[in-house]
């Protein structure tokens, strides 16, 4: 059963000047997108299949606490993360991989991060998990009461 984690590029359709599809170019970058080390799957008209879903909530604290629920569900809603601003950082808030219209372009590098960013990550996510809940209760809304919350 295929488990949508890791890369997973959203690929590009060239078109010729006159707007009709460039069938050779595709074939050539559907090839060389799918063979490259590291790459999973490829997405084609940039949507996720209901087994995941890719997140772009552009806050970091949503974005982890929207992880949390839907990978903890049963089954679990695997999260691929869009930010590429901050790829990084969103894969240790806990995403299962990524899912960018970069990928087109840059691939090859974002399969060689997501490899390092899950290699040794199973320490630091349990310390994660257990400050979670606290952290949760501590920061949030109204935000001026979170220094009388952690007292």
């Amino acid at each position: 059963m295929f488990i949508p984690q890791g890369v997973i590029p959203a690929l590009l359709l060239p078109f010729f000047d006159h707007l009709s599809i460039d069938e050779a170019s595709y074939r050539a970058h559907v090839l060389g997108e799918s063979t490259t080390p590291g790459i999973r799957a490829i997405t084609i008209n940039a949507h996720a299949s209901v087994r995941a879903i890719k997140d772009w909530s552009a806050n970091p604290q949503p974005h982890e606490r929207q992880t949390r629920v839907l990978q903890s569900l049963d089954p679990a809603v695997h999260v691929l993360t869009n930010h590429s601003s901050w790829l990084l950082s969103s894969l240790v808030l806990g995403c299962h991989g990524l899912l960018l219209g970069s990928g087109s372009v840059i691939a090859p590098l974002q399969a060689q991060l997501y490899a390092a960013a899950v290699g040794e990550m199973s320490h630091a996510q349990a310390f994660a998990n257990r400050i979670f809940p606290s952290a949760e209760v501590f920061y949030t809304e109204p935000w001026v009461d979170m220094h009388n919350r952690m007292k």
